[in-house]
């Protein structure tokens, strides 16, 4: 099972995402049965899962795998472990790939709160938050959010090694995803309600 859980993941990386799938799901359920929800190839293999039907366009099921990878994770290493946040944050992904915008931000914005509470700015996943959040915003047509945020974590990046500095610069210049106008559910006002992390002074 666990050669079973490389491979998909191997094949998620290649661009065999429905392959991956297959295998993934396969791994998770026979690791399930044997070792239960918690065992760790369980848990690897569940990830992999979500991953998997991410890239090949499912967000939906996607989502509710990253959900379940949530609740597991908590369960395991509680709330504030650094796996169990960054599964909120590929749950707000998958949610926001699938149209429900205002859920996905809200469970970003909630994980980022959690971990920057916990250790504050300078953190890789809080910076890797906050960068995944500026995108959201940015392919739900709020610019100021987006460029708010970006420019916060492109200062934060500044003290980090390649490559996360180079990732968060890259994603400041990447164009809004034109392909999320069609399940795109939220609407931006003037005066926008969404909550900003960094307001500009």
């Amino acid at each position: 099972m666990d050669a079973a859980v490389l491979y998909a993941h191997a094949l998620t990386g290649t661009g065999h995402a429905a392959a991956a799938s297959d295998w993934a799901g396969w791994a998770h359920t026979r690791s399930r049965h044997h070792h239960g929800p918690e065992h760790p190839t369980t848990v690897r293999a569940l990830g992999v899962l979500a991953a998997a039907l991410l890239a090949c366009g499912r967000p939906r099921p996607a989502a509710a795998c990253y959900r379940d990878l949530t609740a597991v994770l908590t369960s395991v290493g509680g709330a504030h472990d650094v796996r169990t946040l960054a599964a909120r944050a590929d749950l707000a992904a998958a949610l926001h790939r699938a149209g429900f915008c205002a859920t996905a931000h809200g469970e970003l914005t909630d994980a980022w709160r959690t971990r920057h509470g916990h250790v504050g700015d300078a953190d890789d996943l809080t910076i890797r938050m906050l960068t995944r959040l500026a995108g959201m915003y940015r392919d739900c047509a709020e610019p100021h959010l987006a460029t708010d945020h970006y420019r916060q974590a492109l200062h934060l990046a500044r003290s980090h090694p390649d490559p996360l500095r180079q990732q968060v610069q890259h994603a400041a210049t990447r164009p809004p995803r034109h392909d999320h106008e069609a399940v795109c559910t939220h609407r931006p006002t003037a005066h926008s309600a969404t909550p900003n992390l960094y307001p500009s002074s």
